[in-house]
């Protein structure tokens, strides 16, 4: 289900709140599968390194452009029943002002398509995750949006099934 909420509001945020929203955009954008959202997250030419996922699956590496990487977002984690909870949120911003980097935690839980919400206990799939990204102050819509250039994803730990992935056992 797609969010209502706009992706580019920016302006009454601190710096520290302003570097650290391409990461919150991004993980909204997943939990509601709101491509717009996550697209405004990155820029044209972000790189995304999933290689440290690679122990789970050999398919798991780095994905070029934001296009590549809203596309696989949205067709696979963002058809789950998912929330990333992102906490402890670090920031620096460099001299000029236009390029910084954010770390953070997340707790990512992810469900198989409509199972998030059962009171029985299904299968699910948790992670413990660090974020470090790359950003860069996109002025061209004269907002001063910060946008990941590169998001780096490692994960810390790990619990539960990760055949929920799997589209075949979706039902």
């Amino acid at each position: 289900m797609a969010s209502p909420i706009k992706a580019l509001n920016t302006n009454h945020l601190t710096p520290h709140e302003a570097i650290s929203d391409p990461l919150i955009r991004n993980a909204l954008g997943i939990d509601t599968n709101n491509k717009t959202l996550m697209t405004s997250a990155f820029t044209p030419d972000a790189v995304q390194d999933m290689t440290a996922l690679a122990f789970l699956d050999s398919h798991f590496g780095t994905t070029h452009g934001r296009d590549a990487i809203v596309s696989m977002a949205s067709s696979t984690v963002g058809r789950m029943d998912t929330t990333h909870m992102l906490s402890n949120f670090r920031t620096s911003i460099s001299d000029n002002g236009f390029t910084g980097t954010v770390t953070c935690y997340a707790l990512a839980q992810h469900w198989r398509p409509g199972q998030g919400r059962s009171f029985a206990f299904e299968s699910r799939f948790l992670m413990g995750n660090q974020y470090e990204g790359e950003v860069v102050r996109d002025e061209s819509e004269g907002q001063g949006v910060w946008r990941l250039r590169k998001l780096v994803i490692r994960t810390m730990w790990t619990e539960g099934d990760f055949g929920v992935f799997d589209p075949a056992s979706w039902g």
